[in-house]
């Protein structure tokens, strides 16, 4: 019995220290994994940016941003019905447009001149051409339209697709939020291929248990160059919590892939809130908040970012931080654009751009 209690003894010392001993190959395997990631988060920082004060070509209320593959940038200004180009190194190149109707002589042809209503959305395919979502003054936006040009400004053609918000994918297919709830598909020629709704959601932010689908207003769209398309959206109703946004992505024909809450995990790195989404040739998606912005694979991984928080002193004026991210974009190197607006103590408001890169 003696020599039972022994190995019973000995047997029981192993096996504690066996597995402990796993434990411990699993909790240091872990921590070289997480060592791991950390080393492959890519930090942003700030490279340059342009600041409309000092230009005559003042950036006022500018809507949306895009880059060719050349690296130059578009950018839209509701305010001037313009669409402004600029440099990779934000250095100002050319603008065009005008406030539709101005021409009078022209009888509503002037769109073919480059007039605007109120040019929103923008977005360039890969053989450099300019799609601009042009809102339409009427409430329901149904004299809204579609405008295609050249990098330079040349009109090319129009379609009468209301909108606010357009992307392309590879083989020229458009895609739009309409003016309800609906993510539209249009042919290169403009002709209607598929329309769908983003699903309802439900935010634990909210803490809204018998509203356990909140429909979904579509805000804001990106389409990579695999065709997903991914829009970010806000929840419909009475309860305007920050909370309630998140990201779906669809295929080219509307099925979802998959919904990431992405203000709570854009608010794990410090972002808060969703405003708008692009992404660049790799088929990176980058989301901005309200201080910077997030980018992620396309499985929704966390891959990096920059964080613009300021000091309440400096007002978001300094390079690097942000009073108003209104919209962003990344080009093939993956530097990435953002526009913010910034207010003046005399009650101005200007916009700018800033670049940042790996």
């Amino acid at each position: 019995m003696k020599h039972c209690s022994i190995l019973f003894f000995v047997f029981s010392v192993l096996f504690v220290v066996g597995f402990y001993g796993c434990g411990g190959d699993d909790a240091i395997s872990e921590q070289d994994h997480q060592k791991e990631q950390s080393a492959r988060i890519e930090k942003y920082k700030f490279l340059t940016m342009w600041n409309s004060k000092i230009w005559e070509n003042w950036l006022s209320d500018p809507t949306d941003i895009a880059a060719d593959n050349s690296g130059n940038i578009y950018v839209t200004s509701t305010e001037l019905k313009k669409i402004m180009k600029f440099s990779s190194d934000c250095a100002f190149l050319e603008e065009w447009g005008f406030e539709a109707g101005f021409l009078s002589f022209l009888e509503g042809e002037d769109v073919k001149f480059g007039g605007f209503r109120r040019p929103m959305g923008i977005t360039v395919d890969g053989l450099g051409n300019v799609y601009v979502a042009d809102a339409g003054y009427k409430s329901d936006e149904s004299d809204g339209s579609v405008k295609k040009f050249t990098s330079d400004g040349v009109f090319l053609t129009k379609w009468d697709i209301p909108c606010e918000s357009v992307g392309v994918d590879r083989i020229g297919n458009m895609y739009v939020i309409g003016t309800g709830k609906y993510v539209q598909k249009f042919s290169p020629s403009g002709n209607l291929l598929k329309e769908w709704e983003p699903e309802g959601f439900s935010n634990p932010l909210t803490m809204i248990s018998a509203r356990v689908s909140l429909s979904g207003l579509p805000k804001s769209l990106a389409v990579d160059r695999s065709g997903n398309v991914y829009v970010i959206v806000k929840a419909d109703g009475e309860y305007p919590f920050r909370g309630d946004q998140c990201v779906q992505k669809f295929t080219s024909e509307g099925v979802l892939l998959a919904r990431w809450e992405s203000y709570i995990e854009n608010e794990k790195h410090g972002i808060e809130g969703v405003y708008d989404i692009t992404t660049d040739s790799s088929g990176n998606v980058y989301i901005a908040g309200l201080s910077g912005f997030c980018k992620y694979s396309q499985d929704g991984v966390y891959l990096g970012g920059f964080n613009g928080s300021y000091d309440v002193s400096s007002d978001g004026m300094f390079p690097g931080e942000f009073e108003f991210i209104c919209c962003i974009a990344a080009d093939d190197s993956q530097n990435v654009f953002i526009v913010d607006n910034i207010i003046e103590s005399n009650g101005l408001e200007r916009g700018r751009i800033q670049k940042f890169g790996r």
